[in-house]
């Protein structure tokens, strides 16, 4: 299976995300890297990062592997036929974030539905698990949901330090579910 590293939104992202890319077995691995980051832009442009994508012309099936804003990405890559992703694993989900930048964060979990993994802190700023939780109940997603615990992580940011422990809570979706 080939997995799709989408980062978020900030370039902090693109050092975390080369780390919990590492952490999965080898094999086929693509780590997208984002356009505004080179040139110092301070928000992902969803539709030129959409057209990278496209000229990927990725074939095969595939595991998204998505951090905040590359969640989204991935749902749009997935929904516009770019990409034919089997799973998706959101670690950060940006509800509020999304609705900040006036997109609708339902569409994304309800196209995702069944073939999604969430894992969200407790107090994470963009939605806390509680929150999102509720969220999926009230809208009928049936998507799966861990709450990220780690002893000595702080719990109301919207880093997700451990990647060990994330490579093993998605080991341990992806072998129950294929």
């Amino acid at each position: 299976m080939k997995y799709i590293f989408f980062p978020g939104n900030n370039i902090s992202n693109k050092e975390w995300l080369y780390t919990l890319s590492k952490e999965f077995p080898s094999g086929d691995k693509t780590i997208l890297n984002y356009s505004h980051w080179k040139i110092g832009e301070e928000k992902i442009d969803f539709n030129k990062e959409l057209e990278k994508i496209k000229v990927l012309n990725i074939q095969e099936d595939c595991i998204a592997i998505c951090k905040s804003a590359g969640c989204y990405l991935s749902y749009l890559s997935s929904k516009n036929n770019y990409l034919n992703i089997k799973k998706f694993i959101f670690i950060g989900y940006p509800y509020l974030w999304l609705e900040n930048l006036n997109f609708n964060p339902i569409e994304a979990l309800e196209y995702t539905n069944e073939r999604l993994l969430i894992i969200q802190k407790e107090k994470d700023p963009v939605i806390g698990y509680a929150d999102l939780t509720k969220v999926l109940e009230e809208k009928g997603i049936k998507a799966d949901i861990i709450k990220y615990e780690r002893i000595g992580e702080n719990n109301n940011t919207h880093g997700y330090e451990n990647t060990k422990y994330l490579m093993e809570e998605i080991e341990k979706y992806l072998n129950e579910k294929y």
